[in-house]
C-alpha cells in the first residue's frame, strides 16, 4: 500500500512537471497564422509580457544559461521564467521581440519569401497604453535550415519594420 501511494505521488509529480509555467501548450495566448507558403512549423507560440527593461532589439536565445540571462535582465514580468524554461532548446529557440511602449501582439502571420521564413508579429494598442509598460512577444521557433525574418507590424499606424534577420545555424 505505500509502495502504490509513493508511486503514485511520483508519477503525480513527474506529470506536473511535464508542462512547466513556460510551456507552448500554456504560452500561445496570440494566434498564429500561416500564409501562402509558409510553413506550420517555423512558429510554434507567441506570448506577451512586461519587461521591467526596455529592449532596444531582439534578443535570440539558444539555450537554457541564454534564457535565464534574458530573464534576469528583463526581469519585470519574466522574472519567474528563469527557473523554468520556455524551451528545450534542441529542436527550437526563442526570440524575445521588443514592441514598443504600450503596444501587445494581436497575431502572429508566417509567411515565406524566396526561402526566407519571415515572421510578422501584428501590434495593437494594448491596454498597458495608459502606463507606458514596454511591451515584448516571446516567440518560440522551430529550428530550420532557412534565413529567418522578424517583422513588426502595426496596421493601425500603417508603420511596419524589420526587427531582426537571423541566419540558420
Amino acid at each position: 500500500m505505500r509502495v502504490a501511494l509513493l508511486m503514485s505521488i511520483a508519477l503525480w509529480g513527474a506529470c506536473a512537471r511535464s508542462f512547466p509555467v513556460w510551456s507552448p501548450e500554456r504560452l500561445s495566448s496570440t494566434p498564429i497564422r500561416v500564409v501562402g507558403d509558409g510553413e506550420s512549423g517555423v512558429a510554434l507560440s507567441c506570448s506577451h509580457h512586461v519587461a521591467a527593461v526596455m529592449l532596444q532589439q531582439p534578443v535570440r536565445v539558444d539555450d537554457v544559461a541564454e534564457w535565464r540571462v534574458m530573464c534576469e535582465t528583463c526581469a519585470g514580468g519574466l522574472a519567474r521564467a528563469a527557473e523554468a524554461p520556455i524551451a528545450s532548446f534542441d529542436d527550437d529557440y526563442v526570440v524575445v521581440v521588443p514592441l514598443g511602449a504600450g503596444l501587445s501582439p494581436r497575431q502572429v502571420v508566417v509567411s515565406s519569401e524566396e526561402g526566407v521564413d519571415v515572421v510578422t508579429v501584428d501590434v495593437e494598442d494594448g491596454a498597458a497604453q495608459a502606463t507606458k509598460e514596454f511591451g515584448v512577444a516571446i516567440l518560440l521557433l522551430g529550428r530550420r535550415p532557412n534565413q529567418l525574418a522578424v517583422v513588426v507590424r502595426d496596421q493601425e499606424r500603417g508603420t511596419e519594420r524589420t526587427a531582426a534577420i537571423y541566419s540558420p545555424e
